[in-house]
């Protein structure tokens, strides 16, 4: 990105005047700078389930852009009130910019808008679509309102996008499918819109060990002393926690002494408090299931560092995050077969469906039983799996918005 320093500008989008908002270097930078400076934020409060430390603080410089708008927008008077699209000098945008939207800013930005911007000022637009959960799984929504805004997002991408980033090879198949099924380009219509795949980075995971004294800390204290297993992601019906709760149901019901503490590790989601209560009250499940719904970087190491090994029976996926994880970490998982799942493990998980109950169970007895299959399993993924880094990333991303226009004159809005 420091090669494109003088060529790129940030703005936000201002919902409440549905405009956009230049935002200066210097406001981008401060936030930038304070990146691993913001405190001790709770862990696993993300919709993707799990919340890497870029997506933190995203959500926070996002939170203070807009923030920003909102103040350069009471500030502002007469002409700056209108819409950027009704504006006829002064104008945010010339002929041959693009305009970058990264990130889940689906649910505040106004597809109208985009549209609008592209058809006014013919500058190419590039969008990231993380999954098609909304379209595919509507009903796993509680705002039906969120479901339509994606919609809409998802076909502006579709009919005005020159690019379109997915983050994995599942999600672009979701979304040209939705674009060849679901839009109507017209005969005449002018706009190639590219869809490309491009695969997330992680946090690097320190090797070294958390001591217990440290890691366990604000933790139930038996988890110190018990085998567990781990899994992390928000509490959400299309986590499919429902599964993990009927497993050690059934194992509590045939007396079985040797299955680990099952640990959940997430924030309370959507359309789960039916689970939730049902794990939290159930007598046949004391002391074998613990819901943690605020864990910090310190503990959650420590968590997938003394935990046997990981679960993840989520129903669909754009990018599998605690799958990522969990192999980082050297640890075994047993994850869905569906979506991005088997990309995200590199194939190094054990990926079965997440509604065959009896898959399920016997492949966490057998591992359960056998410690040896766990020490060859973990010795697999440290040797095969393969770290793919936030820098990589951003020198794809970068290297496909330039791959548009070679024009030295070309200027990028992000």
């Amino acid at each position: 990105m420091e090669l494109l320093e003088d060529r790129v500008r940030y703005c936000c989008f201002n919902r409440y005047e549905k405009r956009q908002v230049e935002v200066p270097r210097s406001v981008v930078q401060s936030l930038l700078d304070s990146y691993g400076n913001l405190g001790n934020n709770p862990r696993r409060e993300a919709t993707h389930g799990a919340r890497s430390r870029s997506k933190g603080w995203l959500k926070g410089l996002a939170r203070q852009a807009e923030k920003y708008s909102r103040i350069t927008g009471r500030r502002l008077a007469g002409s700056l009130r209108q819409s950027i699209c009704h504006r006829s000098k002064n104008r945010p945008f010339a002929i041959g910019d693009t305009l970058v939207v990264s990130g889940a800013s689906w649910d505040s930005i106004d597809a109208d808008t985009l549209k609008e911007l592209v058809d006014r000022y013919q500058i190419r637009l590039v969008t990231t679509i993380a999954d098609m959960i909304p379209i595919l799984y509507p009903h796993h929504f509680q705002n039906q309102q969120t479901v339509e805004s994606f919609r809409r997002y998802a076909a502006v991408s579709a009919s005005h996008a020159s690019l379109v980033v997915s983050i994995s090879k599942s999600t672009k198949a979701d979304f040209e499918r939705f674009a060849k099924n679901e839009i109507a380009f017209p005969q005449s219509s002018t706009f190639t819109t590219r869809s490309e795949l491009i695969y997330l980075g992680s946090d690097s995971v320190d090797p070294q060990p958390t001591s217990q004294s440290d890691w366990s800390t604000g933790l139930p204290t038996d988890l110190r002393s018990r085998r567990f297993v781990l899994c992390v992601g928000t509490v959400q019906i299309r986590k499919n926690h429902q599964l993990l709760y009927q497993l050690w149901r059934r194992f509590a019901e045939e007396g079985r002494k040797d299955i680990p503490v099952l640990v959940l590790v997430g924030a309370r989601g959507w359309l789960a408090d039916d689970v939730q209560y049902q794990i939290r009250n159930d007598p046949a499940l004391k002391n074998s299931v613990v819901m943690l719904d605020h864990t910090d970087d310190r503990q959650l190491a420590g968590l997938y560092q003394n935990c046997d090994f990981t679960l993840y029976p989520s129903i669909h996926e754009g990018r599998s995050l605690p799958i990522v994880e969990s192999l980082q970490y050297g640890k075994p998982c047993i994850a869905s077969n569906t979506s991005s799942m088997p990309e995200a493990s590199q194939n190094l998980a054990l990926h079965l469906d997440p509604l065959d109950f009896q898959a399920w169970y016997h492949a966490i007895l057998k591992w359960v039983d056998d410690r040896s299959l766990l020490c060859d399993q973990s010795h697999k993924i440290q040797r095969l799996f393969q770290h793919r880094s936030w820098s990589q990333f951003g020198k794809d991303f970068c290297d496909r918005i330039l791959d548009l226009d070679k024009s030295p004159a070309m200027r990028l809005v992000a």
